[in-house]
């Protein structure tokens, strides 16, 4: 069975754009100190376990649940996810292809 990994260059990506989410919420006052560090706890921790995209699916559905401020980067997400998979479904059928046709 075919796994999507999650790579740590994407964790590393999603680490900087949840930062930058928590410190302009911070800064707007949507936010209070405590909940930033909690929040950061929680992504730190989450991400660190994250391994397989489902993984990450289920993450940000939780991290969206705890905190509403993160509901529009679990969307964004989920359109470059679909994104990404339609991409890697594409390049699958190419490959396949090509190769069937190096066996004729």
């Amino acid at each position: 069975m075919h796994t999507d990994i999650v790579s740590n260059e994407r964790k590393t990506e999603l680490e900087k754009q949840l930062a930058e989410t928590i410190l302009a919420n911070f800064e707007k006052g949507a936010l209070s100190y405590e909940e930033m560090k909690k929040s950061s706890a929680y992504i730190l921790d989450g991400l660190k376990d994250v391994i397989e995209e489902k993984q990450l699916a289920y993450f940000f559905e939780n991290l969206a649940a705890h905190w509403p401020i993160f509901k529009d980067i679990r969307v964004l997400y989920s359109e470059k996810g679909d994104k990404a998979m339609e991409e890697k479904k594409q390049q699958a059928l190419r490959d396949a292809i090509k190769n069937s046709q190096n066996t004729h």
